[in-house]
């Protein structure tokens, strides 16, 4: 089993109906050359960052289009990041690469990473 310094999960306030098919729900969400939420870090993220350790190894679930593991792995964290949704992730490898940054991202669920 990998053991990480820390877990991020961010953007999950409360709990959502379910989707009747969450990864064609999300993949329509994501498809455009737009990001849904941006591409700078979640506000959260960049307040608490400090209290990981330096240049540890972290675990961004739910990432989406990298805006938080792409930032992490600008501030010299070892990232491996997941999201459910193939479109979201095929961005996040794209803003990875478009920011010179190495981020390990797969797609998987919760159940499947």
């Amino acid at each position: 089993m990998k053991k990480f310094a820390a877990i991020i999960a961010l953007g999950v306030a409360a709990m959502a109906p379910a989707f009747a098919d969450a990864v064609q729900t999300w993949n329509r969400r994501y498809d455009s050359p737009e990001f849904l939420f941006g591409t700078a870090p979640n506000e959260w993220l960049r307040e608490q960052a400090h209290l990981l350790p330096p240049r540890g190894r972290v675990l961004c679930v739910a990432d989406g289009e990298g805006r938080n593991s792409v930032w992490l792995a600008r501030q010299g964290f070892e990232v491996d990041a997941f999201d459910i949704a193939d479109r979201a992730v095929d961005k996040a490898r794209t803003f990875a690469q478009g920011k010179g940054v190495t981020v390990n991202f797969a797609v998987a669920d919760c159940d499947g990473f």
